[in-house]
């Protein structure tokens, strides 16, 4: 595999120099249009993705909390948080959570607030 740029745009390539395929995809027209707002995408599931994100008329509830979205996506991920034990403890102010990329970009945080308090970096 050899890398490359084009376009300051990185692209991998094989040994023999075939681009096909990596050629299309950088060179792909915004041909799929929303007929609801106008903007344009290159790829037939991102306008999906834009429609029912941007346009979708009905809501969709949590039955537990009553929270909405317009996307099923986000309520799934949503609905983990309930009911589901607090396995990330944080070690500075011990709060709980139950997804792991909450956890870790809170502890971030929090050790830095910890650090500033406590005088070991100046703020």
């Amino acid at each position: 595999m050899i890398l490359s740029t084009v376009n300051t745009t990185w692209i991998r390539t094989n040994f023999n120099g075939s681009l096909r395929i990596e050629q299309r995809i950088h060179e792909a027209v915004a041909n799929f249009r929303c007929h609801l707002c106008d903007r344009k995408y290159k790829w037939a599931s991102s306008l999906a993705c834009h429609v029912r994100a941007a346009h979708r008329s009905i809501s969709l509830e949590c039955p537990v909390c009553k929270k909405t979205f317009r996307d099923p996506s986000n309520l799934r991920t949503h609905e983990i948080g309930h009911g589901e034990t607090k396995r990330h403890r944080c070690a500075y102010c011990k709060s709980g959570f139950v997804r792991r990329d909450h956890y870790e970009s809170h502890v971030l945080r929090c050790e830095a607030r910890v650090k500033r308090h406590s005088g070991q970096i100046a703020s």
